[in-house]
């Protein structure tokens, strides 16, 4: 199933929360829509599976949205049954032949490892076990499109890792099989974002700010706004003026120190000479070293993390809080950081939208 929102608003009185919607969902896609809290991402959703009304625009598809499965963090199980008649509850209440209800049961019980635990209810099983009854009520079905309003936000790191990869198999399954998989996923968790969609939507105030592939998201954010959410650590950001001295191009975060800007950017950045930028960069192209080698500076470390692969460095940057990544736990107190200047990113100080180098 493929669904194409046009022009699509939204208010709630006279408070707008959807600004001209436009977007597509291709068939069989796994869509990711992500943003702050308030965003619109959870009435988008509702816009679809058709539990709200649209104040304008249109929401168009060649199959009717009828057959939806939505899935959310509640399990919506119903705590009286056991895990079998939770299964098989709609097919009974659709009047399916009871040997063909007991086909489905079996073979969707089997596809999420709960075959065993037909006889129990849901108080007796864990958090994840439930989930993958819930999954189970929605797959089994046979929906034209799944909705994901953050499905796994109540479930410990363990179980969330191991339903996220159960999620993606069964996706991947589908299409596999020939059946409809069209997916539209919400999370408020980027790690989330990044690992399941073939697609990232990011909105913000009632907006899509950036519709794109996870790599892309990442390395080309079309403003501030997606640069210092997607990224953890989130991307190091200061304020400088830009000038042109000794035949090179100067960042200057403050009047004793500046970065030198690789010749390629001269072109492009002629319009912002003398002007005040934003200066975005991420923590990995940030690295320690014993010595200055240029777009260097030297300052003290002010904290240290520890993520079992390599470290989060700390430090002041003129002023501004920075985090460099290392592969190793600085022994000095103070060292040097050299800036990757081939991998920065530059903002326009009014609009925040990224300079294009």
């Amino acid at each position: 199933m493929s669904i194409i929102l046009k022009n699509i608003n939204k208010f709630y009185g006279k408070t707008q929360v959807l600004s001209n919607i436009d977007l597509e969902i291709k068939k069989d896609e796994f869509l990711v829509l992500i943003g702050p809290s308030g965003s619109g991402k959870s009435t988008l959703l509702k816009l679809i599976s058709g539990l709200e009304k649209v104040s304008s625009g249109e929401i168009i598809s060649k199959n009717p949205l009828n057959n939806i499965a939505l899935v959310t963090q509640n399990y919506t199980l119903y705590p009286h049954m056991n895990i079998f008649d939770n299964l098989a509850f709609t097919l009974k209440m659709d009047k399916l032949p009871k040997g063909e209800i007991l086909k489905k049961v079996e073979t969707i019980a089997k596809k999420l490892h709960i075959n065993n635990l037909l006889e129990r209810k849901p108080h007796q099983l864990s958090g994840g076990q439930r989930q993958r009854v819930a999954l189970g009520k929605a797959l089994i079905k046979n929906p034209s499109l799944f909705i994901f309003d953050e499905p796994l936000s109540s479930l410990d790191l363990k179980l969330k890792i191991e339903m996220k990869l159960q999620i993606m198999e069964l996706h991947k399954q589908l299409i596999a099989e020939g059946k409809d998989a069209t997916t539209i996923y919400v999370t408020h968790d980027q790690f989330e974002a990044m690992s399941m969609g073939d697609r990232i939507c990011i909105l913000n105030n009632g907006k899509i700010i950036q519709l794109d592939t996870p790599e892309k998201i990442y390395s080309c954010p079309v403003n501030k706004f997606v640069a210092e959410f997607i990224g953890y650590p989130t991307m190091n950001f200061i304020t400088g003026k830009l000038k042109r001295e000794e035949n090179q191009i100067r960042f200057y975060p403050n009047d004793d120190f500046f970065l030198v800007l690789s010749s390629d950017y001269e072109k492009k950045l002629e319009n912002y000479i003398n002007k005040h930028l934003i200066l975005g960069i991420r923590y990995h192209n940030i690295l320690l070293s014993d010595y200055f080698k240029g777009n260097s500076i030297l300052s003290e470390i002010s904290l240290i993390e520890n993520n079992g692969e390599n470290f989060y460095i700390h430090f002041d940057f003129c002023g501004t809080k920075f985090v460099a990544n290392s592969n190793f736990n600085p022994n000095n107190n103070r060292c040097y950081f050299h800036f990757d200047m081939e991998k920065i990113y530059l903002f326009d100080i009014g609009t925040e939208e990224t300079i294009t180098l």
